[in-house]
């Protein structure tokens, strides 16, 4: 009976671990090769969101809210700044590959292609 009690312990306790995602599928499963990020400043604070493109079908209804890097309990992730956001995307094997910014009506949004990072590559010298 005692070697029981770790094992239901430790199915409660991952049972309402997930891992992040965007658009409910899990950032660790993503195997695009390319995606679009773009980091929106959340309003009335220094935090930043992060907004990823996959090249899914997006829902009209949805909004902004629609690509959205969402925890484990679906609360958006937010980032200190968008080297932050970088770097999180690195873990899941995504790298830098472009970054431009599209200027409309006094508002400037800014992109970073990642793309995923080929197995074996060195790294720049």
């Amino acid at each position: 009976m005692k070697q029981w009690i770790p094992a239901l312990l430790a199915c409660l306790f991952t049972a309402g671990a997930r891992a992040q995602s965007v658009n409910g599928v899990p950032l660790k499963d993503l195997d695009m090769e390319y995606i679009d990020m773009t980091v929106d400043v959340r309003p009335l604070t220094t935090k930043l969101r992060l907004v990823l493109d996959i090249g899914q079908e997006t829902k009209l209804l949805d909004g902004n809210r629609y690509g959205r890097v969402k925890d484990g309990k679906g609360e958006e992730l937010l980032f200190h700044s968008r080297i932050d956001a970088l770097n999180f995307m690195d873990r899941f094997g995504y790298e830098l590959h472009l970054a431009y910014a599209v200027t409309e009506s006094n508002s400037t949004e800014h992109h970073y292609i990642l793309r995923r990072k080929k197995a074996g590559r060195n790294p720049a010298p």
